[in-house]
């Protein structure tokens, strides 16, 4: 997959709206923009599949003092078939300018880096095999580790039984992040009763720090949650490995419904880190 990293900062803005606490409220914006770049035919190409072939998160970095203006982070994850006709258009001076209307916004890139991570790296995750790339740099989840701590960074639902889902359990969660991997990466969809009950049986939450929140798409306000929830797992290595590598793919492609509109973004902390309850920056305690 392609991994693209797009920094903007403001232009100018007429609107009273405070974006830096709730960065995500520009991910369908932005989602357009990208959308309105590619021919119309890979647009809807795009939107063809039960599982999107993309992810859109946004954040807000702020910049240290006398560095510039602070910055909204845009990050696209995409499949390497959509290279040529997604990727290069983001990453080509086309795409340096954002033109908001509702809200009235003018956001200017600034920087752009491209990243390719392999697919068959999470499958070395999986397997343990000795040239995992994680293990080439300090893991953000050691591979057999027991407790994994995840940071839903933007509002984040399911959908089960006809209706949104707004607290988080491990089946919600894994299942999720299982049927995407198995799609995106080719795989059957349906995921096997053991492995569902494995998940059930053997991953508790043990702790959290979660908030009801909204995210308004298209006029309509979508019930969700934002926070962290840590997860245990009594089980053999070989599951441990495999949630571990489920998670460290929903950092890429979300968690959850419409991460291709800035939902469900996910982040693996270490066991150290933290989030302001305030600004949902992350921090070592």
């Amino acid at each position: 997959m392609c991994v693209c990293d797009v920094f903007f900062a403001v232009e100018s803005q007429e609107s009273t709206e405070d974006f830096s606490r709730a960065p995500w409220r520009l991910a369908q914006y932005f989602q357009g923009a990208v959308m309105d770049l590619v021919d119309a035919t890979v647009a809807k190409e795009l939107h063809g599949h039960e599982v999107n072939p993309y992810a859109i998160s946004v954040s807000y970095a702020k910049v240290p003092e006398g560095e510039g203006a602070d910055e909204f982070h845009l990050r696209l994850a995409i499949l390497d078939a959509y290279k040529e006709s997604v990727v290069d258009k983001v990453m080509s001076a086309g795409f340096e300018f954002i033109n908001l209307r509702t809200p009235s916004l003018k956001l200017k890139a600034v920087r752009k880096e491209c990243t390719e991570v392999p697919l068959k790296d999470f499958a070395q995750m999986f397997h343990g095999c000795p040239n995992d790339p994680s293990a080439q740099s300090e893991p953000l989840v050691k591979p057999t580790s027991r407790r994994i701590k995840l940071h839903f960074d933007s509002p984040t639902s399911f959908r089960s039984g006809g209706e949104y889902q707004i607290f988080p359990t491990p089946r919600l969660i894994l299942q999720s992040l299982a049927v995407k991997y198995a799609v995106l990466t080719g795989q059957d969809r349906e995921i096997g009763d053991s492995i569902l009950e494995s998940f059930a049986k053997s991953v508790r939450i043990s702790s959290y720090s979660l908030r009801t929140n909204f995210m308004p798409i298209e006029g309509v306000k979508i019930p969700a949650f934002i926070g962290t929830v840590t997860l245990s797992v009594h089980g053999s290595d070989t599951l441990k490995r495999h949630i571990r590598m489920l998670c460290e793919f929903g950092r890429y492609f979300g968690c959850g419904i419409k991460s291709s509109m800035g939902m469900g973004s996910l982040e693996v902390l270490r066991e150290e880190q933290e989030v302001c309850a305030k600004c949902c920056s992350v921090f070592v305690a």
